[in-house]
């Protein structure tokens, strides 16, 4: 197998085979981001592609789902992901799906009717790295696009029926403007539908950007009981039908349910934990969490 560079894949796909399509990420440039820094973008020609088919398949023949590896492996064209898209269903004719990181600038250059396409050739399910529909953060995390934009993009991956999951990042705005973040990016997601939303905290990473301007006071993190207390407001404001996960290293407490049925006894179970918050021992929690 032609693997190059740092192999990420989303929790989801633990036991999905991963072909390498592209290496690194187009933009690179998220503050917080530290995956693929120093990695150089490179889309893997298509003999490569075809090799490491020809080696999936002599080893799992009935293999149906498939993850195709890069940071935003959905930057390639129509016409480069349904040309991979028919060749991994030659190799594999029962193929059910086909999947990838995406960023929201990958879908702009896409049309309804192109995803369409792709959705039938099995392309119907992205991780979409998000993270917060609040514009102010969008801006100082350097993502690249409005909360418009993001709507618009994401809506037409609900018209052509490609399911998604992406990312909610508690403390992504920084301390004292948690409640902004949740209000907004639970605005975000009441536009669009979904498949998953997965919750992580904030973590900052020492090469990052962010970390520097952690160092100099630019930016400064928001506390746990602050997340906790975004957390519940973003629950409580969420309306669309969609799955809420929170369960990642990051985050002091896991909640999992579904929206709007779930949402009373999550509430109830966030609040609890606010009640009986210990400032020392949550602290003591989160040193432990980032050894």
């Amino acid at each position: 197998m032609h693997y190059d560079g740092p192999i990420f894949r989303p929790p989801p796909e633990a036991n999905t085979i991963l072909l390498q399509v592209t290496k690194g990420c187009s933009h690179s440039k998220c503050k917080f981001c530290n995956t693929f820094l120093g990695t150089k973008f490179k889309i893997s020609p298509m003999s490569e592609i075809e090799e490491d088919l020809l080696e999936i398949q002599s080893h799992k023949p009935y293999t149906n789902r498939l993850f195709l590896l890069g940071g935003d492996a959905f930057v390639l064209s129509f016409d480069k992901l349904k040309s991979i898209a028919i060749k991994i269903r030659q190799y594999f004719p029962g193929m059910q799906t086909i999947t990838m990181y995406s960023r929201i600038q990958n879908i702009i250059s896409k049309s309804v009717e192109e995803l369409k396409i792709l959705n039938t050739l099995g392309i119907n399910y992205l991780y979409v790295g998000l993270e917060t529909g609040d514009d102010a953060t969008l801006i100082t995390q350097n993502k690249g696009y409005t909360s418009a934009q993001a709507v618009e993009q994401l809506k037409k991956l609900d018209e052509a029926g490609i399911k998604y999951m992406t990312a909610y990042i508690l403390g992504a705005a920084g301390k004292g403007n948690g409640e902004r973040n949740a209000l907004e990016t639970a605005r975000f997601f009441n536009q669009v539908k979904p498949d998953v939303i997965w919750a992580m905290n904030l973590m900052v990473f020492p090469e990052t950007p962010l970390f520097a301007e952690l160092q100099n006071g630019e930016f400064v993190e928001a506390d746990e009981l602050e997340k906790l207390q975004e957390l519940k407001l973003f629950v409580e404001s969420l309306e669309t039908t969609t799955e809420l996960v929170s369960v990642h290293g990051s985050n002091l407490l896991d909640i999992t349910g579904q929206i709007p049925d779930d949402k009373p006894k999550m509430l109830e179970k966030l609040q609890k934990v606010i009640d009986g918050f210990d400032v020392a021992e949550m602290e003591r929690l989160s040193a432990m969490r980032r050894l």
